[in-house]
């Protein structure tokens, strides 16, 4: 309070304490938008057509022309002959002035002012509202006050990651995210390496749930996915050992590099308390798709090798070629350690917003968004928190079906040798 007593200006002073980031002001440009759409993102009323109206075009005579020259800022000339400019006539400059308009909207360009051409002349949304903008400027808020010179930042919504350099966009590549209930934690933290060929170390929730069933009932699920089973740094032989006793959680199961490994030819790590990445992938169809939550938790990159690029051009002035060079090198573990480790931002903003105030919305796919604008609104009991994914692995023994196992001298071997 004293402070705000001492600045000189106090509304000033007040907006300084919003988050200063780019993106946390156009959204409150939209935002000031949708609440009066005749007003500009400069606080200027804006020309309105009267909603409905008629079909204007190339030729047509109507007094919306003359709100539509002023909304457009068309300036009455005279033509070739002279003659004074009517300003109720749809003319060339007015159609040259529409397709522009249209062209920097997204819309269909035809020249044609119909009703989906005069709703967005007239600042109108039907898909954008207040609570979402106000959801998503509630996210700027948590975001670090410093990003960084040079990050990478994913957007969990947009299945998009981007690495930003000086405030401006340096490489742009899809993503996949984690299925509906293995969900991609929204977190900051910092990449430090980078791995060409890695190993893959399966975590204890698909160990527990996925491979144990299979295994356990003599099924083939390592040799079919090329996975190794290993006990304090032996290799084991899953047949040999007695699931209704044993726990898998003590166990090691990796899939070394090659062909056919889950996260392809490099993974990025920023060690993190959810133990999730970005990697390569073998699947390269599914970046096609629309909706791509597909993963169980981190993120794969469609053209991680450019990604790659990026990121040690920044650190050690490393071009495509290296990068395509250590690939080639061969099918070893080659961890390339950052000289400067670069901030990762994973973010789950479903409304982005460009300088003029027009905002992009993507679905709210795993009801974030829901749960800010009702904890906005004060509403904490109807908020679905969901399960905790970092909740320890249990084992349901109730629903694993083991082999019947029969005398057999390798198995009482590994049962004396190790314990199970």
């Amino acid at each position: 309070m004293s402070e705000i007593a001492e600045a000189d200006e106090a509304d000033a002073y007040l907006r300084g304490l919003h988050p200063q980031h780019a993106q946390f002001k156009a959204l409150r440009n939209a935002l000031l938008k949708l609440r009066d759409p005749g007003v500009d993102s400069e606080g200027e009323k804006i020309v309105r057509l009267p909603p409905p109206g008629p079909l204007l075009s190339l030729g047509k005579s109507h007094p919306d022309v003359v709100l539509l020259r002023q909304r457009l800022k068309v300036e009455p000339k005279p033509d070739e002959e002279g003659g004074e400019v009517v300003l109720e006539v749809f003319d060339q400059a007015v159609l040259e002035a529409v397709k522009e308009f249209q062209r920097g909207e997204g819309l269909s360009v035809d020249g044609v002012v119909g009703n989906n051409t005069r709703s967005t002349l007239n600042g109108d949304s039907a898909e954008v509202s207040e609570d979402m903008i106000i959801a998503n400027m509630e996210q700027w808020r948590w975001m670090p006050e410093d990003m960084g010179e040079f990050y990478v930042n994913s957007n969990v919504p947009e299945y998009k990651v981007r690495v930003v350099r000086d405030g401006q966009i340096v490489h742009e590549e899809r993503i996949i995210t984690g299925e509906l209930d293995k969900q991609t934690p929204v977190f900051s933290d910092k990449m430090e390496t980078v791995v060409f060929h890695p190993f893959w170390g399966v975590p204890n929730s698909i160990k527990v749930n996925e491979l144990l069933p299979s295994i356990a009932r003599g099924g083939n699920a390592l040799d079919r996915h090329n996975l190794k089973l290993q006990y304090k740094g032996r290799t084991v032989d899953p047949n040999a050992i007695d699931w209704s006793t044993a726990d898998i959680r003590n166990f090691h199961v990796y899939q070394p590099p090659g062909g056919g490994n889950v996260l392809g030819e490099v993974k990025f790590l920023f060690p993190n308390k959810h133990q999730v990445y970005m990697h390569d992938t073998p699947t390269k169809h599914l970046f096609s798709k629309t909706q791509r939550t597909f993963s169980h938790g981190c993120m794969r990159v469609r053209d991680p090798l450019k990604l790659a690029a990026t990121v040690l051009n920044y650190d050690k002035g490393w071009d495509l070629e290296r990068v395509k060079q250590t690939v080639d090198s061969g099918p070893e573990n080659n961890n390339v350690t950052l000289d400067t480790s670069v901030p990762v931002h994973v973010t789950y903003f479903t409304a982005v917003a460009d300088e003029d105030g027009k905002v992009t919305a993507f679905p709210d796919i795993y009801g974030h968004e829901d749960r800010i604008k009702l904890a906005l609104a004060g509403r904490w009991n109807e908020i679905n928190k969901g399960r905790d994914h970092l909740a320890p692995v249990r084992i349901d023994r109730s629903k694993i079906i083991v082999k019947q196992q029969y005398d057999n001298p390798i198995s009482d071997l590994f049962k004396q040798a190790f314990g199970f």
